[in-house]
């Protein structure tokens, strides 16, 4: 697990998805089975806040923002690298929409892996499963990180982050 949460800028994740090595050949068949890989445009949107989440998606390679938004204003939440995982909080079947829009910063591309076979993946891996909310800990410790330094930062430093 990543020591070091809280970032110079509070706003870019430094977490690597290690968790795709604690599965057996047979999971990892099934989720190659279960996934499309999709290329995106720098600006184009991978995913958007409050439409229905049926994957969960990997990024493969390039730069993505995650932001909330409301009828007025956006708020950045992170900047995502390739390694990480985007949707997690979408996991759970009460909460099976994005809760955040995702577009790609520079030219990207995602593995979309069926939401379901992820489900029974960590249903049945205990050791995936740990990893996965190692992963949610540390986006949600991140995020506190982040809260912070809005709460903290003056006018300037809080625009320039």
């Amino acid at each position: 697990m990543e020591k070091n949460f809280l970032h110079n800028s509070c706003t870019v994740s430094q977490t690597q998805t290690k968790c795709f090595d604690l599965l057996s050949a047979e999971e990892l068949q099934e989720i190659e089975e279960n996934l499309v890989e999709v290329s995106y445009k720098k600006g184009e949107t991978i995913a958007k806040q409050g439409s229905f989440a049926a994957y969960i998606i990997c990024l493969s390679k390039g730069l993505v923002r995650i932001y909330i938004e409301n009828f007025k204003e956006t708020l950045i939440l992170k900047i995502l690298s390739s390694g990480n995982l985007i949707g997690l909080p979408s996991l759970f079947k009460e909460n099976n929409v994005f809760p955040y829009s995702v577009i790609a910063y520079e030219d990207s591309s995602a593995k979309l892996i069926d939401i379901n076979v992820f489900r029974k993946i960590i249903k049945n891996n205990s050791k995936f499963a740990f990893k996965i909310i190692e992963i949610l800990s540390a986006n949600t410790i991140q995020l506190y990180g982040r809260f912070f330094c809005f709460e903290k930062k003056q006018s300037y430093g809080r625009l320039a982050d």
